[in-house]
């Protein structure tokens, strides 16, 4: 009997797209994953505890993709809502993250915690901020921020406007909101939802 021939050639270039398939699988959910640790305002520390805490190991890159998948399942839990591949279809444009700081400015302004929506308040608001962190020097409006520091407002405006929806849960004995699996709820979404809930329920009338 004639010995079988392996073409070990032929069976790595068979290995090849699979593992090509694997590493852009990969690649993907650590990106995914980092931009759901902004959306959650998960500092350093934090993060890389609640990395370790959900696999042992503190850094995306030591994560296999199971595991990745399995900390990205608990992000969407916390509050953390994939994008749409292609929010055009649901959106008329693209929301720019100056279009969200006048967004969230005018809904504190409906929800009462801030006296003022107007632009020329936020104008106000955005230079103070500004010169908080350039040493006196602030942006004067809100037309001329741009990169680094226009996120910057627009994150230091997302915490603000979620302590005052905690205040007021806490002043009516509202829950704070929770995932099916029972864990609370951190995103700036998922806090703005619920308050947007309570409000239509009456919860909050005083």
């Amino acid at each position: 009997m004639s010995p079988v021939s392996v073409d070990v050639h032929k069976g790595c270039a068979n290995a090849r797209p699979v593992l090509w398939r694997y590493a852009i699988m990969r690649t993907s959910l650590i990106k995914l994953i980092h931009v759901a640790r902004r959306d959650l305002q998960l500092d350093d520390d934090t993060y890389r505890a609640f990395l370790m805490q959900k696999t042992g190991k503190i850094s995306c890159r030591e994560l296999t993709v199971a595991q990745l998948e399995l900390v990205l399942d608990a992000m969407k839990e916390r509050g953390f809502k994939k994008q749409n591949k292609h929010p055009r279809r649901r959106f008329k444009g693209h929301v720019t993250p100056r279009e969200k700081v006048l967004k969230i400015w005018q809904q504190m302004a409906e929800d009462g915690f801030i006296a003022d929506g107007s632009d020329t308040a936020l104008d106000k608001y955005v230079e103070r901020l500004t010169a908080k962190r350039n040493g006196g020097q602030g942006v004067s409006t809100l037309a001329w921020c741009h990169g680094d520091a226009l996120l910057i407002v627009l994150e230091t405006l997302k915490q603000w406007h979620m302590r005052c929806i905690r205040e007021v849960f806490a002043r009516h004995a509202i829950p704070l909101p929770v995932s099916l699996s029972g864990r609370e709820l951190r995103g700036y979404d998922a806090m703005t939802a619920a308050y947007a809930r309570a409000r239509k329920t009456r919860r909050l009338a005083q």
